[in-house]
């Protein structure tokens, strides 16, 4: 029984993921939701989050870009991949979600905007645990 649902779930979260990276990386789906994502992006990424320790800032395009490409690339993983290299991929999709949800925090921003992150962080700790088990 948790096969098939270590399945389920990690198909709906590779797919919701692979949708919300392409958001990110180009208007494929709607230009009015890629504008708001780079508006976003470029409030919360102003400062890069670990420019005091490594000195370097890229720009919040750039990070966007990354972001994009991470989801996508971490979606596909998720959905079609078996084993370790869901597992590896869930790690770094919670990683990212993570370091969003600091991007929304250090910009100052409520929960409506972090509702997103929030969900999906919880989605791939479950799916996590489920692995576990």
């Amino acid at each position: 029984m948790s096969n098939v649902a270590l399945t389920a779930i990690s198909i709906a979260i590779g797919v919701f993921f692979i949708f919300f990276g392409t958001l990110k990386l180009g208007p494929l789906f709607s230009d009015e939701l890629y504008r708001s994502v780079r508006k976003s992006f470029i409030r919360m990424f102003k400062t890069f989050p670990f420019s005091s320790l490594t000195g370097w800032n890229p720009s919040p395009h750039a990070i966007r870009r990354v972001y994009g490409t991470t989801e996508v690339v971490g979606g596909v993983v998720l959905a079609s991949c078996p084993g370790i290299a869901q597992d590896v991929s869930n790690v770094v999709l919670l990683v990212l979600m993570l370091l969003h949800l600091f991007g929304i925090w250090r910009a100052g921003d409520g929960l409506k905007e972090a509702s997103n992150a929030i969900v999906l962080c919880l989605m791939l700790t479950c799916r996590f645990i489920i692995r576990i088990q």
